[in-house]
């Protein structure tokens, strides 16, 4: 009897992959690697130094503040974010201010205002 021979094939079984069996001659197509090049340098408009390569491009980005374009929906949706932010941190000030004045407010004038 032959010798049978079984090799993984993810688009198998409605995508979910199996175990298919295939000719004893069968060898795999060989694998190509992708390699790409680094990102070319440019000026950055945030800081004004030249930025050549990605390892550059995340230092000045970190550096900066800044952060990569991902598209006008994302930048909404972080927009949103930064401003939620700054409005809580602003409420936080105006509780924190509130609470300062009417701990030194005198004991009569807090009565006025029904706190005590």
């Amino acid at each position: 009897m032959p010798r049978r021979r079984y090799v993984w094939d993810p688009k198998a079984e409605a995508g979910k992959g199996a175990l298919v069996e295939v000719d004893p001659n069968y060898s795999q197509p060989p694998r190509v690697h992708y390699v790409r090049g680094d990102t070319p340098g440019y000026l950055s408009v945030a800081s004004g130094l030249w930025v050549d390569g990605a390892r550059a491009r995340r230092d000045d980005l970190r550096r900066t503040g800044c952060r990569p374009y991902e598209g006008r929906e994302a930048e909404d949706r972080e927009a949103a974010r930064q401003r939620a932010y700054a409005e809580a941190k602003s409420d936080e000030k105006l509780t924190e201010h509130a609470e300062r004045a009417y701990a030194q407010m005198s004991p009569e004038k807090r009565r006025q205002l029904g706190g005590d």
